[in-house]
């Protein structure tokens, strides 16, 4: 169904798309303004608004926005590009015209205090420090800054913190009353809606805007001319090397975007990918490689970050430019270029399932293209591209003039920083000159299938008539509960290589056969269970689910693969202690749940995973995963007939005795001692981060449902950590809860990201909130607030079909029968005050809770 585009009287665009597949909508309002915009005294003015909006209007306050969205069930985004801020509003579809009544009321007139603007300007000031703190992230932004470097799309979206704290309420007003108007905006809705009814709404809502005029003519701002490889190489204390190569490319509506996209999906989309296939599998100079574009409307970063380890970085390097320098001088073999197809078009595939994702791809294309279907015209070139013509793209495009090179390097103690970061730029610059220098007789049944095949494994087949897509969970009880000391990080190494080798395919052979289907295909390995999830267009899925099938039926384990991902898993395992938050968890985990096998990380260390043998790895896996215990779940349009002969063909009888089933360890019970349950550590990190760790039920238990309440209650946008830790009092940036509710043992968490003076705010603050909560419960509202939260979120997570039949093996694998969106909502209304206060008791106790504090610095001032 296509999209329609109408103008409303004071300018503002209205584009409506429906789709019936689930009863939600997903409102979008993008605002002709962005970070190209800024004015050159405030950088970073427009993500500020971002900040501001739904908390400068005079009607309703921030908190009361959010709620009545959330109090549906529904939520809401905002983002920041260059060119656009985007406001999002997602909502069950009968409440299209309350989400339509939420972004008028936050998009009109605006009343900013000045104390709020000093706060918001402060929690601005933390996100850099946030991002700064994510490697990958940072790479990025520094990629897209060299590209642009002179321009406005150069600009760093959240700007400079240090001048944006001089603007004042009077800036603030000046900006929104030039771009906050109509002829400025786009209205994006998609989903479950009448499009004449929704453009009714929007008419009598965000109609009343201020506006009326054309809308402002943008001619594109031409770039800083470059003559060669732009550079910039920085040094930190990272476990890892992480480069980026960034080429500046033109925008949608250049003719080369469809032979630019093959070219990027043939470079790192998929693991037969060129670089993943050559850099990361073959030679092993990159743990991971990314490949990606970033667009703007009128040019785009085509980029390539990757994670090396430290003495690998100039080779990783070397290998990436041969790799380009390859696509400029030959045509690509005519199956990459297929293959780059099918992935390029089950990727629109994979994006049409929800509403938000289509309203964004329309919304972008709409201010970029003028066309809110261009996403139908795109296909159609990329379907007809030539190799010849992706080779002209690469040569006009991978070139040193259009080029910048990032390196983030692990900082050394006995560095001359100037001299060493000159001579980390000319190897950069050296490199680029030499390598880049110049059966179906009778109908399919649609009726669901709960079978027991001959090997004794369970088959449950969920059929979906009309889905594009189909989802395979395959999975055994066990992963991190078969753990020990000895044997940590056994199973996470064991999910990494079952696809590695299986039966007489070769990792290269599955690597190809899962890039011809489209697929996603992904092992695992978590708390409580083992298996691969897997989704495929439906054409394909029979097929795909034998390659799954063989997968778990006879993994090979091959001594080079095995040796291969022990070394990778060491790599993220290196990685992970530049993450806060992982830091603070090896510290909690093994205090909070002490002789449980969920308080190892499911990574290992790097001592034990050096005494693994893939003589243990295969004991493992034929004492620990027996075919009877083989749990399958299949979701999609699909025959439930030729599901259950594809797998019984490949899953043959075994004689013997049946296993007996895998049992959960008890509980944790112990108090802690109380010398235990607090310890600071310290990192190279920019903030302070807390970790307060909680028992809780396992996620068999029937007061889960509590449990999540709590969480709820506690995070998001309107929950009493944002509103008590973070808006009312100022001590974090980032605040949040979650539950892990693995069966058996679960745990509540509560995380913080603030400046270190304030940790001792904070704790006291969520002692505070969690004392009150243990002997208070929720008020009414909130307990009614965070119901109706759940309920909408889990209506939401049926809109893809990998999710519903996620969520349909983990309810057969904890519960043993499938869940349904009715079961869910009942069970969540009730739990009462009175059940959830209890819980709430229980869970929050202090003598059975760990709290971690993350400090910057080395601990020894």
């Amino acid at each position: 169904m296509t999209a329609t585009l109408e103008r409303l009287d004071n300018g503002l665009a209205v584009v409506v798309r429906p789709m019936r597949l689930a009863p939600v909508v997903a409102l979008q309002v993008w605002v002709d303004a962005g970070a190209a915009d800024d004015p050159p005294a405030f950088p970073g003015m427009a993500h500020l608004f971002e900040h501001l909006l739904f908390k400068g209007n005079p009607s309703r306050r921030f908190r009361d926005l959010v709620a009545t969205v959330e109090a549906v069930g529904g939520s809401f985004e905002a983002w920041t590009s260059h060119d656009h801020t985007v406001y999002e509003v997602l909502v069950p579809s009968r409440h299209a015209r309350l989400g339509l009544d939420v972004l008028a009321d936050a998009l009109g007139p605006l009343s900013v205090e000045p104390d709020v603007l000093r706060r918001e300007s402060g929690i601005i000031t933390q996100e850099e420090r946030q991002r700064a703190d994510e490697p990958w992230t940072d790479v990025a932004d520094m990629l897209v800054a060299l590209a642009f470097e002179g321009h406005g799309y150069g600009r760093s979206v959240t700007g400079d913190p240090r001048k944006l704290r001089r603007a004042t309420a009077r800036d603030v007003a000046a900006f929104h009353e030039r771009y906050y108007r109509g002829e400025r905006m786009t209205l994006v809705a998609v989903g479950d809606v009448d499009p004449v009814a929704l453009r009714a709404d929007a008419a009598a809502t965000l109609g009343a805007l201020p506006g009326g005029g054309e809308r402002p003519a943008r001619e594109p701002q031409p770039f800083p001319a470059q003559s060669r490889v732009r550079t910039a190489v920085e040094f930190r204390s990272n476990g890892l090397a992480y480069l980026g190569l960034g080429f500046r490319i033109p925008g949608a509506r250049d003719p080369a975007v469809a032979p630019l996209a093959l070219l990027d999906t043939v470079l790192g989309d998929g693991p037969s990918s060129l670089l993943q296939a050559e850099v990361v599998r073959a030679r092993e100079l990159a743990v991971h490689v990314e490949v990606t574009q970033y667009p703007e409307r009128d040019a785009s970063v085509l980029g390539v970050i990757a994670s090396t380890p430290p003495e690998r970085w100039e080779a990783a390097l070397a290998a990436i430019l041969d790799t380009l320098a390859r696509l400029r001088r030959a045509p690509l073999p005519s199956a990459d270029l297929e293959r780059a197809k099918r992935l390029i078009a089950a990727e629109a595939l994979y994006g049409s399932e929800a509403v938000e994702d289509v309203a964004e791809r329309i919304g972008f294309d709409v201010l970029a293209t003028g066309d809110p279907d261009f996403e139908n015209r795109f296909q159609a070139l990329v379907a007809a591209a030539s190799a010849e013509e992706v080779q002209a793209a690469a040569r006009a495009y991978l070139r040193p003039a259009l080029l910048g090179v990032v390196a983030v390097l692990p900082a050394d103690d006995d560095q001359d920083d100037d001299a060493d970061l000159e001579r980390a730029r000319e190897r950069i610059r050296q490199a680029v000159r030499e390598r880049l220098g110049d059966d179906a007789d009778a109908p399919p049944s649609r009726e669901p299938l709960d079978t027991t095949l001959p090997c004794g494994a369970r088959l449950v087949v969920r059929p979906e008539p009309g889905a594009p897509l189909v989802a395979v969970d395959a999975f055994f009880p066990g992963g991190q509960l078969l753990e020990s000391e000895r044997t940590a990080g056994l199973q996470a190494l064991l999910a990494r290589l079952l696809l590695r080798g299986a039966g007489a395919s070769s990792p290269e052979e599955i690597d190809r056969a899962i890039d011809e289907m489209a697929a996603t295909v992904q092992p695992y390995a978590g708390a409580d269970t083992l298996g691969i999830s897997a989704t495929f267009p439906a054409a394909d899925a029979l097929r795909g689910l034998a390659l799954v099938t063989d997968a778990l039926r006879d993994p090979s384990f091959p001594e080079e693969e095995f040796e291969r991902e022990r070394r990778r898993l060491l790599a993220d395992l290196q990685a992970a202690a530049s993450d806060p938050f992982t830091v603070a968890a090896n510290e909690l985990y093994p205090r909070l749940l002490a002789g449980h096998p969920y308080r190892l990380d499911p990574r290992g260390t790097p001592d034990g995973l050096a005494r693994l043998t893939r003589r243990a790895v295969v004991r493992a896996w034929t004492d620990g995963y027996p075919l009877d215990r083989l749990v399958v779940v299949v979701s999609g349009d699909i025959d439930p007939a030729a599901v259950e002969r594809t797998l019984a063909a490949r899953l043959p009888e075994r004689p013997g005795r049946r296993s007996s089933p895998l049992r959960a360890p008890d509980p944790v019970t112990d108090p802690i001692p109380e010398s235990r349950r607090q310890v600071v550590v310290h990192g190279d990190f920019a903030q302070a981060y807390v970790l307060l760790g909680f028992r809780s039920p396992g996620g068999e238990s029937d007061d889960r449902h509590a449990v999540s309440i709590l969480v709820e209650a506690l995070a998001g946008d309107t929950g009493l950590l944002m509103e008590e830790i973070r808006e009312d009092r100022g001590l974090a940036y980032d605040v949040g809860a979650e539950a892990r509710l693995p069966v058996g043992q679960g745990v509540l968490l509560v995380h913080a990201a603030c400046d270190e003076r304030n940790v001792e705010a904070v704790l006291a603050a969520l002692d505070e909130m969690l004392d009150g909560l243990a002997d208070q419960g929720l008020p009414a509202d909130r307990l009614a607030h965070a119901r109706e939260l759940l309920i909408g979120s889990y209506a939401l997570d049926l809109q893809r079909v990998a999710d519903r039949n996620r969520l349909a093996a983990r309810g057969l694998y904890v519960h043993g029968r499938l869940p349904t969106f009715a079961d869910y909502e009942e069970a969540i209304r009730a739990v009462t005050p009175e059940r959830l206060r209890a819980v709430a008791a229980e869970v929050l106790d202090p003598e059975r809770s760990v709290a971690v504090i993350v400090l910057p610095g080395t601990g020894g001032e």
